[in-house]
């Protein structure tokens, strides 16, 4: 899924953010009391244990965030031995070392050709062509992106930034090849448009909207404190923000 556009569902599957109960939460169009659980649905593994709390004037979501056992442990010894993984789990579900007598026991691995890279069964693959997307090496892997060895990658926007949807805020993403926000650009005060005179002039519902301000196609928000990102109305109704590569910003 495109980021921009996974980003943009958030506001379509309501009516409007800035018209949503402050006294409850919202997860996939969903309206949720406080204190009531919301399930994340398969494609967030590692998270867990969501909730509506009330955090004063409004409500926010809270979760989980599974820390897997792998992430404490010292690195493995043994160069090839690795960590094996299956889509549905959040952490890894076996260590493979070559040299484990059980292990020797077992019929040979499958391997996967990707990317010019060899990849053994159960091994991560994270395509550099297609960054939303995240793939195990398993048996019939023929090196297209679509079979069920591979599966977007969920960033939970809606479980992890309630309060930063709730107050209005876009997210920031790294470069043109980012996956999930790095950051959130929230309105301010000081915030203007800055024009294009290649702006599409259309309809309300072909516009994006940041804060009290209206943005045609093609407008740009004006930089605050941090000269890096860049916000712009790409495809509406979210304004479309992007932080600058290191290079970019020294030019």
């Amino acid at each position: 899924m495109d980021k921009v556009t996974e980003a943009s569902k958030l506001i379509t599957k309501t009516s409007s953010i800035y018209g949503r109960d402050s006294q409850k939460c919202y997860y996939k169009g969903v309206a949720y009391e406080v204190n009531s659980e919301v399930s994340p649905d398969a494609t967030n593994p590692c998270t867990v244990g969501c909730r509506c709390n009330s955090l004063g004037s409004r409500s926010q979501l809270t979760c989980v965030n599974v820390e897997c056992p792998e992430l404490f442990q010292e690195p493995l010894s043994d160069s090839n031995c690795f960590h094996q993984h299956t889509l549905d789990e959040c952490c890894s579900t076996n260590t493979y070392c070559p040299n484990n007598t059980e292990t020797q026991q077992m019929s040979p691995l499958y391997e996967c050709q990707y990317g010019g890279r060899t990849y053994r069964e159960g091994q991560v693959i994270y395509p550099e062509d297609a960054p939303c997307k995240k793939c195990i090496c398993q048996n019939g892997f023929n090196g297209t992106l679509s079979g069920p060895w591979c599966e977007e990658i969920s960033c939970g926007i809606e479980l992890h930034y309630s309060r930063q949807i709730s107050d209005g805020c876009v997210p920031v993403y790294y470069g043109t090849t980012g996956c999930c926000p790095i950051d959130w650009r929230c309105p301010d005060v000081n915030d203007s448009v800055v024009t294009s005179v290649n702006a599409t002039s259309k309809t309300a519902e072909h516009k994006c909207q940041f804060g009290q301000l209206e943005l045609r196609v093609g407008d740009k928000l004006s930089s605050t404190s941090n000269i890096c990102v860049e916000c712009s109305c790409e495809v509406p109704p979210l304004v479309s923000c992007t932080q600058k590569t290191h290079t970019e910003c020294r030019e």
